[in-house]
């Protein structure tokens, strides 16, 4: 996997959104800190390629 990264977007203020490289550890999980998720809604975009191809996916959160 190359160019992984999670983007954290915030659809009414573009000021908040960030992304964090994805570098998950040896049972593929990885911790991001939340305290830069202010409440409200959110959607998380997981960009990343594997053998030549490009995936993506995405969620919504509802941060209360």
């Amino acid at each position: 996997v190359s160019g992984a990264k999670l983007r954290f977007f915030r659809p009414s203020d573009a000021r908040l959104d960030f992304e964090v490289p994805l570098a998950p550890d040896a049972n593929f999980r990885q911790q991001v800190n939340t305290a830069k998720l202010a409440k409200g809604y959110w959607k998380a975009q997981l960009y990343f390629e594997q053998n030549g191809a490009a995936y993506f996916r995405e969620a919504s959160l509802q941060i209360d």
